[in-house]
Formats: C-alpha cells, structure tokens, sequence
C-alpha cells in the first residue's frame, strides 16, 4: 500500500538522514516503505538485509542501489527472503545481482559490520527510557 500523508513525512526525515554509499538493512512495514520512496536521488547505496520487497525494484533498475561500495557481497542485493508481488519473484529470478544466503550469514554482525555506513530501517512499536526496542507484533 502507498505510504499516507504521516508515513510519508517520516520517509522524507529518514531518507534525509542516509548518506550517498551507505548500506541498508530494511524492514517490514510503511514506515521502511516510505523511506524507500525517498531515495530516489541518493547514490551507490548497497543492501544487505533479511528481506527486502518490491519497493527495492526501481532504486535497483536506476542504480541508486546498485552494491558497489559495500565491503563484502560487492554489487550484489543481498538477502535471506523475499515478500512481495509477481514483479517482484520475477524480477529476482536468475538475476545475478540477487544473492540469497541463510540467514546465519545475513544476519551475522561479523559480517554486517564490514559495510560502510550500515543503516538499519524498521518499524517498531514501542520503545522505552532506557532505547530497548519492541516489534513482535509487527
């Protein structure tokens, strides 16, 4: 679904706050949706998440996120699932730049961080004094 008048603001300041050649880990959710509708003019951004969706498709087709700074996976999309639509299992299908590992390997801080300017996007729902972060329900 399109992100709301709400959501969309929260993408902009977000989408603001990333930097040319950084790494993305995205979530599930509007709010990581959002952000990726704002990143339209960034460049060389990498990606190395547990799941990405359709909203990646166009930054990749117009190289805003094409892996090219990233330290490891070098130019590859990496990911450990997929959700989303037809385009989206279509467009991923023997292409290359797709990598799909466990997610013992995706999700292995030894690993994450060896990206430059690794930033991780996701919803929560609550958040208390003290920072710890909860999204089960989500």
């Amino acid at each position: 679904a399109k992100p709301n008048h709400v959501e969309q603001k929260i993408g902009e300041y977000v989408a603001g706050l990333i930097e040319d050649r950084s790494t993305l880990q995205m979530g599930i959710g509007s709010i990581p949706n959002a952000v990726l509708t704002q990143l339209t003019n960034h460049k060389d951004l990498g990606l190395h998440t547990e799941m990405f969706s359709d909203g990646v498709i166009d930054l990749i087709l117009n190289n805003v996120i094409n892996g090219n700074y990233k330290k490891i996976n070098r130019g590859r999309a990496l990911s450990t699932f997929l959700m989303g639509s037809k385009r989206l299992y279509d467009y991923v299908n023997d292409n290359p730049f797709v990598e799909m590992r466990a997610s013992n390997y995706t999700n292995n801080p030894a690993y994450i961080k060896q990206n430059p300017k690794m930033v991780a996007i996701n919803s929560a729902i609550e958040v208390d004094v003290t920072g710890q972060v909860c999204a089960d329900s989500i």
